[in-house]
């Protein structure tokens, strides 16, 4: 019942109630975890043991649905204006049905080094970093013990979510927060700080310099809510009809903004020594709840979902020739296992997948404050009738009494999905008997009272 708790509650509330409570529930969390795990089962993959550099690239709030890669229905959505990821998704690996675990950035993130379903209250664990276990496995912290320089990029101020303490406890030695050291620096500014076309290469610079290998991060900010900036003209020069709604097309004018700042670095990495050595992760933290008036007039909540949560995903390797597409459902939580099966090492802790090995019941969990989607394969499950609102999508505690009347198996609805919900595919009712809401909730309660240290 307390996954689901409203925002104000604290997460140790929300996962704590009792000690008897939790001694009731862990048998079901430990089941939750083994059978999500099972479904992620697949032949093993051998690399040969590698020192690769890694630079992930985390787009703020650029949803799937905005990129012709994956709209692909002549502009009615996808705008036309992100020709760089469109072939750079094209020409090397990504994954076409990839979710958001989230709705906030800095969950994202958590899910992306850590593999962990950040709860669904407020706050993050980022925010109570001094309560996190110390021995969680993350990407960062475990490639750091292999002797990789672990650096984090942002635009804006280390105090915002708590960053500056909460890194190191995930494995970041270094980081640079370009708001905290700009004071006398002439840079381009975009909405909250440095554009991202200047922090992408102020990142790539520094990389050029480092003599061990790397992981870094960065996620962008100049794409960040309200989206209403002064584009640079070279950015917006491809033309789309005006929707008619503000922040809609404002959204689209930002999501044009960067790809072309991811194409600059692109550009500018491939001329790099780096580009031989380099594995790079273009991908996004979370959607936002803004869409063409048509859409917005249909208010189809499942379609509109499928929108909020799929996220793009390609995948530069210096080692793959040809171009792979990732069918199977996936999400942010597989992408720590998948970089670490492609550096040759092992991945067990995680209980994600590594996404270039077919599974045997590919699965993802979409969390909003107070809403969960649980897809497995192409069948999809979630609070029936459950409302959300607001950009994040935040769902109100006046809703919170209705788990006191029902069991999950009368709270789920359930949907199997033909075809791509992006490109026209549509959706039936169909009834499933097994309880996936309450395994996805089990597994979310495992995560974090593993982060705070309740659970080995």
């Amino acid at each position: 019942m307390f996954s689901l708790s409203p925002a104000y509650f604290h997460p140790v509330h929300a996962f704590f109630t009792s000690m008897s409570s939790q001694q009731e529930h862990v048998g079901a969390e430990f089941e939750a975890l083994n059978l999500f795990r099972q479904a992620n089962r697949g032949a093993p993959t051998l690399v040969e043991r590698n020192n690769k550099n890694i630079i992930v690239i985390t787009l703020e709030s650029v949803r799937a649905s905005q990129l012709d890669y994956y709209a692909a229905l002549g502009g009615k959505e996808g705008i036309a204006a992100t020709p760089v990821f469109n072939a750079f998704a094209a020409n090397n690996i990504s994954a076409k049905n990839f979710y958001a675990n989230t709705n906030f950035t800095v969950k994202g993130e958590m899910a992306i080094w850590c593999g962990l379903l950040d709860h669904n209250a407020k706050p993050p664990l980022s925010t109570i970093s001094e309560q996190l276990a110390n021995n969680l496995p993350c990407l960062p912290s475990m490639l750091r013990e292999l002797g990789y320089d672990t650096r984090f990029y942002h635009g804006y101020q280390s105090r915002f979510y708590n960053r500056r303490a909460f890194l190191p406890k995930v494995g970041f030695e270094n980081s640079l927060f370009f708001a905290d050291v700009s004071e006398g620096r002439s840079v381009e500014e975009i909405g909250w700080g440095i554009s991202d076309e200047a922090m992408l290469g102020l990142m790539l610079d520094e990389l050029q310099s480092l003599a061990s290998p790397f992981f870094a991060h960065i996620t962008t900010l100049s794409s960040h809510y309200p989206f209403h900036w002064q584009w640079p003209e070279a950015s917006q020069s491809a033309q789309f009809v005006e929707s008619g709604d503000k922040l809609y097309d404002n959204y689209r004018r930002a999501v044009a903004y960067e790809d072309y700042a991811f194409g600059k670095f692109w550009e500018a990495f491939k001329r790099s020594p780096l580009a031989e050595n380099t594995i790079v992760v273009v991908t996004a933290d979370h959607g936002v709840w803004t869409f063409s008036p048509e859409d917005a007039a249909q208010g189809d909540n499942v379609v509109l979902d499928e929108k909020f949560f799929r996220m793009p995903l390609a995948i530069y390797h210096p080692d793959v020739d040809e171009p792979q597409v990732i069918e199977q459902v996936s999400s942010q939580i597989d992408i720590a296992p998948t970089l670490l099966a492609m550096l040759g090492l092992p991945h067990d802790e995680f209980v994600g997948k590594n996404m270039l090995t077919e599974v045997e019941r590919p699965w993802a969990l979409m969390m909003k404050s107070g809403q969960l989607v649980v897809r497995v394969e192409n069948m999809l499950c979630r609070i029936n009738g459950r409302e959300c609102a607001g950009l994040h999508q935040e769902c109100i505690a006046h809703q919170f009494g209705e788990l006191f009347l029902k069991k999950f198996t009368d709270m789920q609805a359930c949907y199997n999905v033909d075809g791509d919900l992006l490109q026209g595919g549509t959706y039936s009712e169909v009834a499933e008997s097994e309880p996936w809401l309450q395994h996805g909730f089990n597994l979310i309660n495992y995560h974090n009272k593993r982060a705070l240290g309740a659970i080995d």
